[in-house]
């Protein structure tokens, strides 16, 4: 199984486009979840993600490496 983690910040109008066609390739893979962990954006992003079924993690930490981290650590 794989847990595909987005690191966002600032993605409305782009996430949920990703988000629809990893789910769409998603059904040809052994994809278990997407997670997508925000660095605190002040746009729609993480109403995007949610719409699209993501899993979304607020980040405690703005940063690539910290929210790739804290999406790991809550991975299935």
């Amino acid at each position: 199984m794989i847990s595909i983690i987005i690191p966002t910040f600032q993605e409305e109008g782009n996430i949920g486009r990703l988000i629809s066609y990893l789910k769409k390739e998603a059904a040809h893979q052994a994809i278990l979840e997407i997670i997508v962990v925000d660095g605190k954006s002040s746009d729609n992003t993480v109403e995007e993600a949610q719409a699209a079924s993501a899993r979304v993690i607020l980040a405690a930490k703005k940063g690539r490496a910290s929210q790739m981290n804290e999406g790991a650590g809550q991975a299935k």
